[in-house]
């Protein structure tokens, strides 16, 4: 029965919080892809991305210098956001990232 409770409760907790599951990316570089992140991401991290997106000049194709990076879990980002905040910064295609919670997100899955 606790565990059930436990499960409603973190479930609920993710969707109350749903906008500290995501994290921003600012300052990637115009050519940067979604499999950048990944493959850095992969090299730096045991948590698994749900999803990731670069928000994308429609013209050009190319980025708009940010994106975003969606999470499991609201430890695993709050994690990953310190860790990148106050240890190892996240550098990605040659440049060092700005990574913060997004706001106003929610589930892109």
């Amino acid at each position: 029965m606790f565990l059930h409770f436990w499960i409603l409760l973190n479930n609920f907790l993710n969707v109350l919080l749903c906008c500290v599951l995501a994290l921003i990316l600012r300052g990637l570089d115009a050519l940067t892809t979604e499999d950048n992140i990944l493959h850095v991401m992969s090299q730096i991290s045991t948590f698994p991305l749900k999803n990731v997106q670069i928000i994308r000049d429609d013209a050009t194709n190319t980025s708009k210098g940010f994106g975003f990076m969606e999470l499991n879990t609201v430890n695993e980002a709050h994690q990953l956001l310190d860790q990148f905040n106050n240890r190892v910064p996240l550098e990605v295609d040659g440049k060092q990232l700005l990574v913060n919670y997004a706001k106003n997100t929610f589930s892109t899955v």
